[in-house]
Order: structure tokens, then C-alpha cells, then sequence
């Protein structure tokens, strides 16, 4: 506690000595003494494990249903900040649900991991990752702490994993629903599709193929695949789903649309399956860290992200969603090079503008709120039209980082 003060306290002195001796723009003046009010800093223990501080959340979280943090991919402090917020929302909120950027397939995965320690399931997952922002040693070790956070739960108080992505990886998703089957081979009409599963190759491109007969098929004969699959019919259906969405955003990028296309049906198809798990698991609070875009509240560049989509009218969680982005000044990231990985700086937000608290990293700010000035100015250098507080209600302000190490092949892949 000594250790906040002391930097509560120079955070303080710093904002003094600016503002007695002015500042040449009145706005960002203006901007920083607001900051000032409304921010906290979070600290790290001796083991390199942050505290979120609850000061700043604790009289706003309780009002929502899902929760969302959103990062820049590849930057190695993300995970620790990751289980810093899954600590404190556990404690603060309950949180029963973690809501993944990623296939419902590879969460299906997770859960098997959390409920068994199995770490054959995590090997076999991240061999499919390779070429991702999460084949890195950073993300392993994170599911490894989840699990060992879990454990240490009452088991009425444990985490379930909710994948709400498209299948990016249709091969494993293919892989994992042959583990849905039951052991005996159903008679047709399903027969032959079922087969389709068993058979399938590793090696076989054709994932897209399949998963469009087994989607004709359940549509044309869903009573058969409900009695034959059983409780797993909703999963099944959903992977499928989720691989033709992933076959649809691909090529609508490939044949012209670009980002946009892509982008445009990825977060839709994000937001269905959010629906679809929302009304069918039972009651409980959403923590979900994405990417920094797919959780604002407002569209950019003619892409309606997932939480654009989540506060709108017709969704169940509108009014009911919290978002916090992480961003960096003066960071390092690992990025995706061809068919390898690289680095590159990970800047984000205006420059000077955070000059005040210059060292004291990471620094949680709140912009929402009566009179708030981030509701017309951009505190970030990647949103679009207006002010930053109209797409996100928290900034998590994070300098010095370093990119995440790749998950270098080892005999496991072999």
C-alpha cells in the first residue's frame, strides 16, 4: 500500500507543476487534470503479479453483464494483466463466464484442460496455432494459470469457456467434433455425414467442403442428428456454424472486400454465437479480452465490432457492457512476418498527452462520466470519428512493454 501512495503522490505532484505552469493547449489541459482525477494505478507485487485497483471499478462493475478488456495482440504484459483482471472480477463480480476470441471448438478444448489439468489438449490445440497471436509461450502459460486458479475454486464457483469466434482453425474444429461422436455409427439419412468425420484427414484441405454437407445435413434432418448426438447437438451445430462463417469471411476478404468484408461478417458471426450461448447457458456475469477493436461500443471504417453489436437495441446484453482497452506508448510487439513471426513498436495513444504519469506503468484511467472531455477528444490513434469515451469507458495505459515470445517448436510437434 506504501508502495500506491508513494506513486498516487508523484502522479499528483507531476499534474501540480504542469497545470500551475500551464499548458500551451487549453483542451489537453483541461483533458489531463480530468485523467488525473480519474485514475489509479496498478501495482505489481515482487513475483511481477499486478493488482487491479478496485477503487476505480468497484462502485461500476456490479451494473453489467458482460465485461470486456481489448488489447493490441502480441505484447508479452497482456497476460499478466489478463489474470490480474480475472483475480479481481472473480472476486468483485463472480464472473462465471470467460468469453474468448476464438473458435467454439478450441473453448470446448479449454474446458476439458481446466477440468482435468490434461496439458496433452493444450499441445494438441496450439500445434493448430502456429502462425497466430496466441502461439506464443506468454498464452500456454496463461491457460496454465487459469487452471491453477480454477482448481482453487469451490466447484460451484468455477470458469466455463465461451468461444464466440469463427473457426480459424476448421482443420482442429473438424478434429474436435469427431470427440462429439458417440461411439456407435448412426443409420442414414446421417450416416454417410457422420462418416465424413471419421474419415477426415489432418492432412485434407477440405474442411470447408465437409462442413457444408454436415450443415445441409443437419438442416435437412435435424431430429436425426438431435437423438444421435444428444446433449452435444447445440456444440455440434454451433462448430459447424462457426467454420461456414470463418468459410464466408475468408472469401469475402480474398474476392475484394478486404479487412472490411472480413471484419464485417467475423463480428456478426461473433455476436450470433454470443446470442445463441447467452440464451441457453444459465445466468452469470461475461469477462471477454479481445482485440482492442472488437470490444468498441461504436462502429469504425464501416465495420460494426462485436461490442457495437452488443449494445445494440435488439441485443439482450444492450446497456449491460463494460470496456476497458489497453494502451501503449513507447511498447514493442510481436508481429506476424510471412510465415514467421517479427517486431515491431506498438504506439497507440496521443502523444504528450500522458506525459504527466510519465514512468508510472500501468495506470488505469476512467473516461466515462458527467463532464467528461474524452467524450470529444481522441485519446488513441486508432478510432475513428469522435471522442474516445464513446467507444470505450476505460483505458488501461501501459509503456516500456516487450513483444511475446513465439512457442518455438518442440518435440511435442514433432
Amino acid at each position: 500500500m506504501k508502495k500506491i501512495a508513494v506513486r498516487c503522490a508523484l502522479v499528483s505532484l507531476l499534474l501540480g507543476v504542469l497545470l500551475v505552469c500551464g499548458c500551451r493547449d487549453g483542451g489537453a489541459g483541461r483533458m489531463q487534470e480530468y485523467l488525473k482525477r480519474n485514475s489509479a494505478v496498478v501495482p505489481s507485487a515482487p513475483d511481477g503479479n499486478f493488482e487491479i485497483p478496485a477503487a476505480i471499478l468497484d462502485d461500476v462493475v456490479g451494473k453489467y453483464r458482460v465485461i470486456m478488456t481489448g488489447e493490441a495482440h502480441g505484447v508479452a504484459v497482456n497476460y499478466r494483466l489478463r489474470l490480474a483482471f480475472l483475480s479481481y472480477l472473480k472476486q468483485a463480480v463472480k464472473i462465471k463466464y470467460l468469453l474468448l476470441e476464438m473458435g467454439p471448438s478450441q473453448a470446448g478444448t479449454l474446458n476439458r484442460y481446466l477440468e482435468t489439468g490434461d496439458t496433452t489438449l493444450l499441445d494438441e490445440m496450439y500445434s493448430h496455432l502456429e502462425g497466430t497471436y496466441e502461439w506464443t509461450q506468454e498464452s500456454y502459460a496463461f491457460w496454465q494459470s487459469v487452471h491453477a486458479f480454477n482448481c482453487a475454486l469451490a466447484p460451484q464457483e468455477r470458469l466455463t469457456c465461451v468461444g464466440i469466434d469463427i473457426e480459424h482453425q476448421a482443420g482442429y474444429a473438424l478434429r474436435y467434433l469427431k470427440t462429439l461422436l458417440p461411439s456407435n455409427t448412426p443409420a442414414e439419412p446421417i450416416g454417410s455425414q457422420i462418416d465424413l468425420i471419421r474419415g477426415f484427414s489432418p492432412n485434407d484441405m477440405a474442411y470447408f467442403q465437409v462442413a457444408t454437407k454436415l450443415s445441409a445435413g443437419i438442416e435437412a434432418n435435424t431430429h436425426d442428428y438431435e437423438r444421435y448426438l444428444g446433449e452435444r447437438f447445440f456444440e455440434f451445430r454451433l462448430i459447424v456454424e462457426s467454420m461456414l462463417a470463418a468459410r464466408d469471411a475468408y472469401r469475402a476478404r480474398q474476392s475484394g472486400g478486404g479487412r472490411v468484408a472480413f471484419q464485417q461478417l467475423r463480428d456478426r458471426a461473433m455476436y450470433a454465437n454470443f446470442v445463441q450461448l447467452y440464451g441457453r447457458l444459465p445466468p452469470g456475469t461475461y469477462w471477454g479480452h479481445f482485440g482492442h477493436a472488437h470490444v468498441f461500443h461504436k462502429s469504425t471504417g464501416n465495420i460494426e465490432w462485436l461490442g457495437a453489436h452488443l449494445e445494440s437495441d435488439s441485443s439482450p446484453v444492450a446497456g449491460r457492457v463494460l470496456s476497458i482497452v489497453f494502451a501503449y506508448e513507447d511498447c514493442m510487439a510481436m508481429t506476424r512476418a510471412g510465415s514467421g513471426y517479427g517486431t515491431s513498436g506498438a504506439a497507440s495513444v496521443r502523444p504528450g498527452l500522458f506525459d504527466f504519469c510519465e514512468g508510472l506503468d500501468p495506470v488505469l484511467f476512467r473516461l466515462v462520466g458527467e463532464g467528461s472531455p474524452a467524450y470529444g477528444a481522441q485519446l488513441v490513434t486508432y478510432v475513428g470519428s469522435g471522442g474516445s469515451a464513446e467507444y470505450f469507458d476505460y483505458l488501461l495505459l501501459i509503456r516500456g512493454a516487450t513483444p511475446t515470445r513465439p512457442l518455438h517448436v518442440s518435440d511435442k510437434y514433432n
